[in-house]
């Protein structure tokens, strides 16, 4: 039979260790699962958006979404301090990381967010000479075989890097410091598309509105 002096200790120490396994678990940092998740959800003239969101890290999320005229809108989401989740769009969106999915809710109706895998591609895909134009001026990119990129604007050239990340895998990141031209700073989410063969371009997705979306390859 235990002592009776032993039972108090006993219960101190199952106290402490349940305090230490709450405390563990009370995590506050988001836990985020980095990868690429696509999904349809209402606007707020409730017409059917196309969402997608591409967590690069804990703290770094691009979210874009489509109408059916492919106007595109793009924002970098705020991750909040809880559950996982992060909001967008001035909180008009919250999402949660729920296992696998994103779970989402707005005004205007929950939707979910599901995993899909990037296609497969690489740099040397990318390489050569593009063109777009905003606001009336005309820009170029030009991305070489190493991934080193220059952009030029108005006779100003800004440097910059496009990557493959290994995480969330196949997700091609554009990197450009605009100091040099006193631009801002971009980081894009960049996706190769090729039609028939011929026409090749690159879509952006970047929440710095300054910066063109579509550029073609000369």
């Amino acid at each position: 039979m235990m002592s009776e002096v032993l039972k108090p200790r006993c219960l101190l120490s199952f106290i402490a260790a349940f305090v230490l396994t709450a405390c563990n678990n009370d995590n506050s940092s988001s836990n985020l699962v980095a990868g690429v998740y696509s999904g349809v959800a209402q606007s707020e003239v409730n017409d059917v958006i196309s969402v997608k969101a591409t967590v690069l890290s804990q703290s770094d999320v691009i979210v874009s979404t489509w109408d059916d005229r492919e106007h595109q809108k793009t924002a970098k989401a705020n991750v909040l301090d809880k559950n996982d989740t992060f909001s967008f769009f001035e909180a008009q969106y919250e999402c949660q990381q729920d296992n696998v999915n994103l779970s989402c809710i707005s005004d205007y109706g929950s939707f979910q967010l599901r995993p899909v895998e990037a296609e497969e591609t690489s740099i040397t895909e990318y390489i050569g000479i593009y063109s777009a134009i905003k606001g009336g001026v005309t820009h170029h990119l030009a991305i070489e075989k190493n991934g080193t990129v220059t952009m030029s604007t108005q006779g100003c050239s800004s440097r910059g890097e496009l990557s493959l990340l290994d995480s969330p895998k196949g997700v091609a990141l554009l990197s450009i410091e605009g100091e040099n031209c006193n631009i801002p700073d971009l980081e894009a989410v960049a996706e190769l598309k090729i039609n028939n063969q011929s026409l090749f371009s690159i879509e952006l997705e970047s929440a710095e509105a300054s910066f063109p979306q579509v550029w073609v390859k000369q």
